[in-house]
């Protein structure tokens, strides 16, 4: 009568349906976890750093300040001011902050130079600004690169702050919109820890973790 009742237990167990019920348990929980809390990323540590110096005289503000202030009204970063490069990356090396974000003297006016060049020249592209006004004209985001997950929504909410300064800049300086030609000035520069030579397991890791 035992040996009955254990063969009756084990083929429940082992029944593929019971097999598959269990497997869905934790797929479920994580499921309803992430459904419940949401995937958005919030209160992300962020140090920024500008020394950003407006001198040409088309332009009638200090557009990194306008990218600044999108920054810390959002809900997605925890930003603060460093008061230099330097002390930013310490943060990041000490594990008090993910991301710096560093923006040049010249970024205003090389924004302008940029564009200005690219929107009103385009029958002569040979004009296309150099690779210094490019540089100049740039956003430079530092990470901690261990976290993937963590850093590709960041660059994604990065980006889209910088289509915001964009239009602004756009319809000051221009008269006109944001357009395709004017790509988000965010770059991803450089890993502080971990690497930026990603492999699909740093994709299925870091995606269970922030589950």
């Amino acid at each position: 009568h035992e040996f009955s009742s254990c063969c009756i237990m084990l083929t429940i167990i082992f029944h593929y349906s019971t097999l598959l019920f269990i497997l869905s348990i934790p797929t479920s929980t994580v499921i309803a976890f992430t459904y419940f809390v949401g995937r958005d990323i919030r209160d992300v540590k962020l140090y920024y750093h500008s020394t950003d110096f407006v001198t040409n005289q088309q332009l009638n503000k200090n557009y990194s300040e306008t990218f600044i202030k999108e920054l810390i009204t959002s809900n997605t970063f925890d930003a603060e001011q460093a008061s230099s490069l330097a002390e930013a990356r310490k943060k990041i090396e000490d594990g008090d902050a993910y991301l710096r974000v560093s923006i040049g003297r010249n970024f205003s006016d090389a924004l302008y130079t940029r564009y200005y060049q690219r929107c009103m020249a385009m029958d002569d592209l040979d004009d296309f600004p150099g690779e210094q006004v490019v540089n100049d004209s740039t956003i430079h985001l530092t990470v901690d690169g261990t976290d993937v997950q963590l850093i590709l929504q960041s660059e994604i909410v990065l980006n889209n702050k910088g289509k915001i300064m964009l239009n602004q800049f756009f319809k000051d300086s221009f008269n006109a919109t944001f357009n395709q030609l004017a790509r988000p000035p965010v770059l991803l520069k450089r890993a502080v820890f971990g690497s930026l030579d990603w492999e699909y397991s740093d994709f299925i890791g870091s995606s269970i973790l922030t589950a």
